[in-house]
């Protein structure tokens, strides 16, 4: 079992029965999503989550979908999540943070990633 797979299945249910809301930092997982070279704030990352994030990097150049606003958008559809904080080390970050959260991404995006295993089968995704 991953970590994704360990929250989504044990920690986010547990956290809904005892109306336990989360806040998540780092949701673009040291800027890895967003597209540079460091994950979990380290240069460089395994494998196995390099070839998920080129796949994932495909599926959102296929479907013209920003990966930085799917990632956002992914951590943030969890209703047990009540806010992300996405780091933002220049002001247009923030800016491209905020209309991330309000640009629509199709439903064919979110199917297509949980077709292909980019997502859990039963991992909320936004609506």
């Amino acid at each position: 079992m991953n970590k994704h797979d360990d929250a989504l299945n044990q920690l986010f249910p547990l956290a809904d029965c005892r109306d336990v809301s989360f806040v998540l930092g780092a949701p673009l997982n040291s800027g890895y999503l967003a597209g540079n070279d460091y994950h979990n704030y380290k240069k460089g990352a395994p494998d196995h989550i390099h070839q998920k994030r080129e796949q994932y990097r495909k599926l959102a150049k296929d479907l013209d979908v920003d990966l930085h606003t799917a990632a956002l958008q992914f951590c943030n559809a969890p209703n047990v999540v009540s806010a992300i904080l996405p780091g933002a080390s220049k002001p247009e970050h923030i800016r491209e943070n905020v209309s991330s959260l309000s640009t629509h991404i199709p439903t064919e995006f979110w199917e297509a990633a949980n077709r292909q295993g980019v997502i859990e089968e039963n991992a909320p995704v936004p609506s």
